[in-house]
Order: structure tokens, then C-alpha cells, then sequence
């Protein structure tokens, strides 16, 4: 009766949000058409294999995004919700040590029902959500040195499948979110610097005493000194972007996607969106993205509840932390690592998970201060009832 009632409390969501985050999904779904024609009809003779299954990817995650944005973010709140979805993630990334698909030499998939799944992406929603849940509970006790660590304790417990796993990419964004996390929970400067600190100290020796890894930021710094081998896939980015120029080759015209640019319509689709748009394409691709970081700041911001502002910030960060480091690796800027560019990178895992995290952002812009709509207050004030993220209110919350 509860979860029928708080349905019926809601308002309208964020219809602007919601029209651009399906606009750059269809748009996606023209670029991985476009960057994978040639390579899909090379190794399979058909050239649309990718775009059906990416097509087929968009229709269910539209399904999760819709069923998301209706089930009240509340829900969430509860610790064992947190908690179950934790574990779960966790089991699963443990599952692909031992049973998991490799390809090209990394073991991060696992295969269900002939589909490949990483759980890998679902790890980034759950680190979100959990240290909401805790943040929000204990919103002085984290500020204290106690209560930090106890955050460090619970966020390492829940990469340690992935670090397992070797996966350096992913452990470096779910540390940003973590961190970020830390930020707008308003832990003490001092606390953040010092975890960032230990981090930036372990991916140093893990990039050191590996032999590939430390090839690839070899590599990253001048990947001229090996273009056949390591510098390879950044030389071709950079080739293609380079060949844009301002409005691009056109649609389709792309010369490094013709089995030049490996991973063209995943890890490097960046590279293919500049080529065949060229600057002006990127720019209002970047313009998207900023107005759906615009759009969910603010619906955090304007959340009354401080576990949905915390949430709603979270997966904003998300969003963006993803797609600027998939963009920074394209442009050289970054090292190389394989990590899909939000609603467009070919992958039903990444394209799944990044909808619904949009659908439970929608949710929360349901409860928008503008809605009028009776949320349990922060803090209980004559003069108001919003109290920013980082104030203690009542029951912690």
C-alpha cells in the first residue's frame, strides 16, 4: 500500500532530461551503425549484426528506464535494498573470475542465454547507491576520521572483484565516484586528499609492476615510438579525429573505420563521431551531455531529501565521469582503456545499466521542489524546508 501511494504522490518528471537522454541514445544508435557496417560484414557477412543487437539492447533498456523512473528512489533508501543489490554485483564480478568470457585478454564478461554481461558496469550503481544509503544515515559520523574510514572499508570490499580482476579502467572510475561521493557528502578536504592520495599511489604500482600496463602508458606518452603494437589504436584515433576538421567527412564517409580503428563502435566511437562530424558534431554531442549534467545537478539541488540529492548527484557524476574519460582516451589525453561512451558505445551491458541509472535520475526529478510535492523535509524550518547536502537532519536523513 505504501509503494502505491508514494507512485500516486509523484509529479511529472523531467520531460527535457528524459527527450534528450532518448535523443542521444537514437543517435547512438546511428553512429554504431555506421562504425560497425564494415567490420560486421567483414567477420560475420552482415552488416547491420551490431546495430540489431544494439537496437534490440535499446528497447529493454528503454523498458528498465521507464520502469525506473516509476518506482519512488524511497525504495532505495533502505539498507537492505543497498545492501542485497551490493552483493549481488559482488557475486557476480566474482563469478567472472572463475567462469567469465575472455576476450582480447581480458576476463570481464560472462556469459547467460548466449549474452555477454559485465557485471563490471553494474558496480558503478551500486558503490553510487550504497554510499548514498550510508552518507545519508550518518551524515556528521562521516565527517569524523571513525566514520570515513568505515566509508573506505565498505567502498574496498566492494572493488575487491574488480581488483581481482585486474580491471585498472574501471577501478580509476569507481574510485572518481567514490571520491565524489566523499565530496558532496561534505567529508573533510583533508579526508578526500588523503584518499586520494593512497589511490593515486596504488595505480601508480599496479601500472609499474605490470609489464603491459606500464607498456600502455608508455604508449599513451608517445605512441609513436611502437605505432604497430601498443601506440596503434591511438595513432588511428587520432587520425580520425584529425580527419574531421570542422564538419567532418560526412555520415557513413569515415576512411578509419575500414578494419583501421579497432574498436570503432565501442572504446573509440569518439574517434569515429569526429571523423565523419567533425568539430561542429562533436560540440553539440558535448552540448548534450552538459545539459543532462546541467539537468541533474539540479534535480539534486532541488531534491528535498538528502539521501535523493545524494543519489541524484551520484549518478549525475557518473554520467559524467564516464563519458569525459571515454573522450579524454580518444583525444589522447588519457591512457587507453575500454570504457563505452554513455547511451552511444555499442554494448548491451554499459547501455542497460546507463538508462536505468537515467531512469531512477528521472524518478528523483519527480519530487522536484517546483512539483509541490509533499517529500519529508531535511531539516524542519519556518523559513524553509531545503537544507543543502552536508547538513544534518532529522533521523540523519
Amino acid at each position: 500500500m505504501k509503494l502505491r501511494e508514494e507512485i500516486k504522490k509523484q509529479g511529472r518528471m523531467d520531460f527535457l532530461l528524459f527527450g534528450t537522454i532518448i535523443a542521444i541514445c537514437v543517435f547512438g544508435l546511428v553512429m554504431v551503425l555506421s562504425a560497425s557496417y564494415y567490420s560486421s560484414y567483414s567477420e560475420y557477412g552482415d552488416g547491420f549484426r551490431e546495430f540489431s543487437r544494439q537496437a534490440g539492447f535499446f528497447a529493454f533498456g528503454l523498458v528498465v528506464l521507464l520502469v525506473a523512473s516509476a518506482v519512488p528512489f524511497k525504495v532505495y533508501q533502505s539498507g537492505w535494498v543497498s545492501g542485497i543489490f551490493a552483493l549481488v554485483v559482488a557475486a557476480l564480478c566474482f563469478a567472472v573470475i572463475f567462469f567469465g568470457k575472455s576476450d582480447y585478454g581480458a576476463q570481464r564478461w560472462i556469459q547467460v542465454a548466449g549474452i555477454s554481461i559485465q557485471p563490471s558496469e553494474l558496480a558503478k550503481p551500486a558503490v553510487v547507491l550504497v554510499m548514498s544509503c550510508y552518507i545519508a544515515q550518518f551524515p556528521q559520523g562521516v565527517r569524523r576520521f571513525r566514520g570515513f574510514m568505515i566509508a573506505c572499508v565498505i567502498f574496498v570490499l566492494m572493488i575487491s572483484p574488480i581488483l581481482a580482476q585486474s580491471n585498472l579502467s574501471t577501478l580509476m572510475i569507481l574510485g572518481a565516484i567514490f571520491i565524489f561521493m566523499l565530496f558532496i557528502g561534505n567529508v573533510p578536504i583533508k579526508y578526500i586528499a588523503m584518499i586520494g592520495g593512497v589511490a593515486l599511489l596504488a595505480g601508480t604500482c599496479m601500472a609499474v609492476f605490470t609489464e603491459y600496463r606500464m607498456e600502455r602508458l608508455m604508449s599513451f606518452t608517445n605512441p609513436w615510438k611502437d605505432p604497430s603494437e601498443t601506440g596503434y589504436q591511438l595513432i588511428q584515433s587520432l587520425i580520425a579525429i584529425g580527419s574531421g576538421g570542422f564538419f567532418g567527412t560526412g555520415l557513413n564517409f569515415s576512411r578509419q573505420k575500414l578494419l583501421f580503428l579497432t574498436f570503432g563502435d565501442t572504446d573509440f566511437i569518439f574517434a569515429i563521431i569526429a571523423e565523419e562530424l567533425g568539430f561542429f558534431g562533436c560540440v553539440l554531442l558535448l552540448l548534450a551531455y552538459g545539459f543532462v549534467i546541467y539537468r541533474g545537478i539540479r534535480i539534486a539541488m532541488r531534491c528535498r531529501m538528502r539521501f535523493g540529492a545524494l543519489l541524484a548527484g551520484g549518478l549525475t557524476a557518473t554520467i559524467g565521469i564516464q563519458a569525459m574519460v571515454h573522450i579524454m582516451v580518444a583525444l589522447g589525453i588519457f591512457p587507453t582503456t575500454g570504457q563505452t561512451l554513455p547511451f552511444i558505445s555499442s554494448g548491451g551491458s554499459s547501455l542497460i545499466v546507463f538508462m536505468g541509472l537515467a531512469g531512477i535520475l528521472l524518478n528523483i526529478s519527480r519530487y522536484d521542489v517546483a512539483n509541490q510535492i509533499t517529500c519529508e523535509p531535511v531539516v524542519k524550518n519556518s523559513n524553509t524546508n531545503i537544507t543543502p547536502i552536508g547538513t544534518k537532519g532529522q533521523n540523519g536523513q
